[in-house]
């Protein structure tokens, strides 16, 4: 399969539409390709009511890669979801902007997909049910 047809497959329906092999190739894909984002990404996510998050803690994430998004109101979407939400926010990211390399499933997206790695959070901010933290690349 093309990496065109696996990124459309993942665009579409995420994690659960490719296997393992297929999220290798697209790592790979986003190491070879990657470019500055002239703008802060943001990642939503829904968490359990009693989740905490301070300055100094480490974070990563599920898989190979994550999906970052340009837009802050898409990322509340996702962290909305359930009792207590968090946005991560990413400044000066590098990634692969999905977009560019998928012609018939992301007309209007701003979706990254940006290599995981170890985060540090810098900044906490608390709103009602909503965490707000900037992350950054531990060193």
């Amino acid at each position: 399969m093309e990496i065109s047809e696996i990124l459309s497959n993942y665009a579409q329906l995420g994690f659960d539409a490719i296997n393992v092999d297929e999220e290798m190739a697209i790592a790979d894909f986003i190491e070879k390709n990657q470019e500055n984002c002239p703008v802060p990404l943001y990642r939503g996510i829904y968490v359990d009511h009693d989740f905490e998050l301070a300055v100094g803690d480490k974070v990563d994430f599920q898989y190979l890669f994550a999906s970052f998004d340009e837009r802050f109101e898409v990322a509340q979407e996702f962290a909305d979801r359930g009792a207590k939400g968090v946005i991560f926010v990413l400044e000066n990211p590098i990634g692969l902007p999905i977009y560019n390399y998928t012609d018939d499933t992301s007309f209007g997206e701003t979706e990254w997909l940006i290599l995981d790695n170890e985060y540090i959070v810098k900044e906490v901010e608390e709103q009602d049910n909503l965490i707000i933290a900037k992350i950054e690349v531990a060193a």
